[in-house]
């Protein structure tokens, strides 16, 4: 996206060819969605990340468990 911003020229040159090609509406689809996910990484990604611990796998739920627990337990050995 950059880069483009960056060479006016370019820009023009490949709005004309699309333009040609009867390809605005599919540009304008792409261009929208890597607009939305260069400027909003954040919300692009909570889509993939679970809200609670009963979203996850059995095997990632266990994992969670373990890490859980050996954190509490590093920081009951902290103190």
């Amino acid at each position: 996206m950059n880069f483009v911003k960056d060479h006016p020229k370019l820009r023009l040159y490949v709005i004309a060819i699309v333009r040609k090609l009867g390809l605005d509406g599919v540009a304008r689809s792409v261009y929208t969605r890597l607009k939305f996910r260069v400027h909003n990484p954040a919300m692009y990604l909570n889509r993939f990340i679970p809200k609670d611990a009963s979203d996850l796998s059995p095997r990632a739920r266990q994992i969670y468990v373990d890490l859980k627990t050996a954190i509490e337990l590093r920081q009951k050995e902290k103190r």
